[in-house]
């Protein structure tokens, strides 16, 4: 099963340096503690990876990227923001294919006491299996699975692990 990258994990923002170094030519790119720093989300089939500016190798990585991926147009103004942020539609480097879901199981239930001294509520864990013999995790907090192919976590969750994928084959 695919296991979800959170906010903290430590594997992917390296392998997103190595890889970024490679297409922009930062030969020997020094990976150490200080690429914990950088920030990465995929939203609507767009990779965003905002840069820390105290951190001299990534500001050396970020003026040697084209302009055209640096920054994004603000709504109604058109003017450039975000300009430590490096954008890029997933679909230029990957093909996104969206798997049928085929059935579902639930892994796990857990218990939560209400703070307030309301009623307890519950959270569901699920193993999604999809039409290409793997499996996505899932959670919410109904008993059933409600999990839908064409919702934004779904979509989402495909795009992560593809990039994930390319990561692992691409920024070796």
């Amino acid at each position: 099963m695919y296991r979800k990258i959170d906010a903290l994990d430590k594997t992917a923002k390296p392998l997103i340096l190595k890889w970024l170094s490679k297409v922009f030519g930062y030969e020997n790119y020094p990976n150490s503690f200080k690429d914990q720093w950088i920030m990465w989300t995929i939203h609507d089939g767009v990779l965003c990876i905002s840069f820390d500016y105290r951190v001299e190798e990534q500001q050396k990585l970020l003026s040697m990227i084209p302009p055209q991926f640096i920054g994004t147009p603000q709504h109604w103004t058109l003017k450039i923001v975000n300009e430590r942020n490096f954008y890029l539609q997933l679909e230029t480097i990957l093909y996104l294919k969206y798997p049928k879901i085929i059935y579902s199981k639930l892994v796990k239930t857990e218990k939560h006491a209400d703070d307030d001294g309301g009623a307890d509520w519950y959270t569901y864990d699920w193993e999604v299996f999809l039409e290409d013999w793997t499996s996505i995790p899932y959670h919410n907090q109904i008993g059933s699975m409600d999990l839908k192919e064409d919702s934004w976590t779904f979509r989402t969750t495909i795009q992560e692990r593809d990039f994930m994928d390319f990561l692992s084959t691409n920024s070796v």
